[in-house]
């Protein structure tokens, strides 16, 4: 190797790694055209509904039986606080004193609960 034709040795060498180094190269050239092939082939089964979707789906989700469950919640919860204001108003002394009361109890409990859902949720 370091004799008078040392480098014909080490041409050859690097002209033989370079060759096999091609060889890979195309190799995986060859693969992952076919893999793109069978993923294009793949993907044809599912153009349809592709062209249906928007660009970009929506984060939020919509589901009708929870957001249904929140609305009778709510309403109940309203039924709930104008009985509360009905009730105090006709139980108070001066009816004036008694609706500001019990509809300032009713916003600060209605707070307090949407802090601690807030906090829960």
């Amino acid at each position: 190797m370091f004799g008078e034709f040392g480098y014909a040795d080490v041409s050859k060498q690097v002209s033989d790694r370079n060759a096999e180094l091609k060889r890979k190269k195309n190799a995986l050239k060859k693969s992952i055209d076919k893999n793109e092939a069978t993923i294009t082939r793949s993907g044809r089964d599912f153009t349809d509904v592709k062209d249906s979707l928007p660009e970009t789906l929506p984060d939020t989700t919509l589901h009708v039986i929870e957001d249904y469950t929140v609305a009778v919640v709510l309403i109940s919860y309203l039924f709930m606080v104008l009985s509360f204001i009905f009730y105090y108003t006709s139980q108070a002394a001066v009816f004036t004193t008694g609706l500001f009361q019990s509809v300032l109890g009713s916003v600060l409990v209605t707070i307090i609960i949407g802090m601690i859902f807030n906090y829960i949720v």
